[in-house]
């Protein structure tokens, strides 16, 4: 019976780029298929909106946009409600973050990058 593929790690074992390259394609599929599953313009967990008073509040969670990218809100965001009549849309808008502690030397890496979700009008 053919199980996940992975590699399987052995003590003293020399770890080359090849095994590192097969595990994040396995972990880009696996994402890939959650992503299929849960669907596109979709809410995966989380990310209730609320009203109270003035004050528009987002809970954490995770939504995919139409391309397949993960929108997250990590921490509760509260907003003022904006000026003008309703109705108002919450929308999510994924923007990239460098994270100094994942570069090499002073160049950012594609892992310095994650995409972050920070709640737009």
């Amino acid at each position: 019976m053919a199980g996940d593929a992975r590699t399987i790690f052995i003590d003293g074992m020399r770890v080359t780029a090849d095994h590192m390259d097969h595990l994040q394609a396995r972990l880009q599929e696996a994402v890939r298929d959650l992503r299929r599953v849960v669907g596109l313009r979709r809410v995966a967990w989380g990310l209730h909106v609320s009203l109270q008073g003035n004050t528009v509040t987002v809970e954490p969670g995770v939504a995919f946009a139409p391309s397949g990218v993960r929108l997250n809100v990590d921490s509760l965001v509260q907003l003022p409600l904006p000026a003008g009549a309703p109705p108002f849309r919450v929308t999510l808008k994924a923007v990239e973050t460098d994270r100094a502690s994942l570069r090499v030397g002073d160049q950012p890496s594609p892992a310095a990058r994650p995409i972050r979700a920070p709640t737009r009008w």
